[in-house]
């Protein structure tokens, strides 16, 4: 059998993978003005360049690169003249990436111009934004769970739906909290504290508080439907900050005994992860095994040596499908 993700899960993949060196590098770079950490930057760019599958990201990645540089320039604040000379360093990053990306750029938005636009309107992409802000309000947004899948829909089974497992998540959530408050008064850490609440902020979309802004900025600019699901598109930003937390506020546990129990609640709420169902769900999980009657006909149109158009049926009338094979795939 084999698995077969959807684009958008395996950019999503990718980003995750190279989130942490983009980060890592961008940082030094603003801090050392160094181009050897420019350099790794652009190459990490493009040795993961798949994760511009989803153009979103492209928003993502340069969203949080501004608010790294912001946050290094004025904190803590020295002068006009540093952030003048992060401001230049900022537009030289910008530049490189676009012109070392310009291979697939160029191309993607000649075309993309006029079919973003037959396949999304300001007002649709507003009114998607306002849907999936519904599930996107900071008591979900703050556990990085996604009400609509865990609850609603049940894909990882029912069991989610218990006090106990509604209840475990807020551990990891007190932990990070109490990271958060550490950093904030940590000169070293601050930035990470500040980058959190900043993408918190960003991933909830127009959801309260203060979301009228993203309604705002949607309803003015076109530019914006392509994060008209921002705690999809920014929100996988957050786990990378979140994690920083946790490891400081584990740091500054008083009872030592409480770290022996977080792992075993690690391991009881992501094990789905470790069954390979989280990409499907709990009935039907994405591994495929294609019959053998489609590769027999795969062959038997190669041999006719003939170019042709082939139709799929059925048509599919949504987004996904599911099929009724021995090990039939579902989803996107």
């Amino acid at each position: 059998t084999q698995m077969l993700p959807d684009l958008f899960v395996a950019a999503s993949m990718v980003f995750a993978a190279v989130l942490p060196f983009l980060v890592l590098f961008w940082k030094k770079w603003i801090t050392t003005r160094n181009p050897k950490f420019l350099l790794l930057f652009l190459l990490t760019n493009l040795l993961g360049v798949y994760l511009y599958g989803t153009i979103a990201f492209i928003v993502a990645i340069w969203i949080l690169l501004f608010l790294i540089t912001v946050f290094e320039s004025v904190i803590p604040w020295k002068n006009f003249q540093v952030v003048f000379k992060n401001g230049l360093l900022f537009a030289a990053g910008l530049i490189l990436w676009l012109l070392i990306n310009s291979w697939w750029l160029i191309p993607t938005f000649s075309v993309g111009s006029g079919l973003y636009s037959k396949q999304h309107t300001s007002e649709g992409s507003l009114l998607t934004l306002l849907e999936i802000s519904r599930q996107a309000v900071i008591p979900y947004s703050i556990q990085m769970i996604n009400p609509f899948y865990l609850f609603e829909q049940a894909e990882l089974g029912e069991i989610y739906k218990t006090p106990i497992f509604r209840l475990i998540p807020w551990v990891f959530v007190a932990i990070i909290l109490l990271g958060l408050l550490k950093t904030l008064f940590d000169k070293k850490l601050v930035h990470f504290g500040l980058l959190y609440l900043a993408i918190l902020y960003l991933m909830k979309g127009a959801a309260s508080p203060f979301g009228f802004p993203y309604i705002w900025g949607f309803d003015k600019l076109f530019i914006f439907g392509v994060i008209r699901n921002p705690f999809e598109k920014i929100g996988i930003l957050l786990p990378l900050f979140a994690s920083i937390l946790f490891v400081v506020g584990l740091k500054h546990q008083r009872h030592k005994i409480f770290l022996f129990l977080i792992l075993p609640l690690v391991i009881i709420f992501s094990w789905p992860m470790f069954l390979g169902t989280v990409f499907g769900k709990i009935d039907n999980p994405p591994f495929v095994k294609v019959p053998q009657s489609y590769l027999q006909a795969d062959e038997w149109i190669k041999s006719q040596g003939k170019d042709g158009n082939i139709l799929h049926l059925p048509l599919a009338k949504g987004e996904s499908v599911s099929y009724s094979w021995e090990y039939g795939y579902s989803g996107v």
